[in-house]
């Protein structure tokens, strides 16, 4: 009977943490947060069965627009000097 409870009670806390989800970040949510960006992105990389995760797609989103945003920014510095 012990051994059933210890079953059922590992069971149960198994069953409990694969419920708990990420919170879902932003794309404009990760352009602020950087650290947080590379991080996701980085675990990501590491585990492609992630990739179509929201917050996969929303950080490697959020990288792609930041790099177009520098582009464009020295572009316009090009065209200016």
């Amino acid at each position: 009977m012990r051994m059933i409870n210890i079953f059922l009670c590992i069971g149960t806390l198994i069953f409990l943490s694969a419920c708990v989800k990420e919170e879902v970040h932003t794309v404009e949510w990760f352009k602020v947060h950087e650290e947080e960006r590379r991080a996701e992105i980085q675990k990501c990389n590491t585990y492609p069965e992630l990739l179509l995760e929201p917050n996969c797609k929303n950080a490697k989103t959020a990288h792609t627009a930041l790099k177009d945003e520098r582009l464009k920014e020295i572009q316009a510095r090009k065209l200016i000097n």
